[in-house]
């Protein structure tokens, strides 16, 4: 880089022409560079795990667990209504809904 080229950059006008100064300010600013992409490489790691799980918690826990309610509140309205089971199976029912 020539002296001419030099005298342009903001480093060299913050450090009044100081070349060690200007030296320093850009190895500052490139060691903030390094810090600001580490930490964006750090929130799109995170953001992606959270998509991630996400979709196996949809997968895995919501839907069956809804798909269990739903067969448990049949299985209850059914229980309800007088004289269509024995006593045995409806105990069985209850067992299994209350399981």
């Amino acid at each position: 880089m020539s002296f001419n080229a030099h005298q342009r950059t903001s480093q060299y006008v913050v450090s009044e022409g100081d070349r060690e100064k200007a030296e320093f300010m850009n190895n500052k600013k490139k060691d903030f560079d390094m810090l600001t992409s580490s930490v964006l490489m750090e929130q799109q790691k995170h953001l992606l795990a959270s998509l991630h799980f996400k979709a196996v918690y949809d997968r895995l826990l919501f839907i069956p667990s809804i798909c269990l309610t739903l067969v448990s509140g049949i299985l209850a309205i059914l229980l309800a209504q007088p004289g269509m089971y024995d006593e045995r199976t409806q105990t069985v029912f209850t067992i299994w809904i209350a399981v």
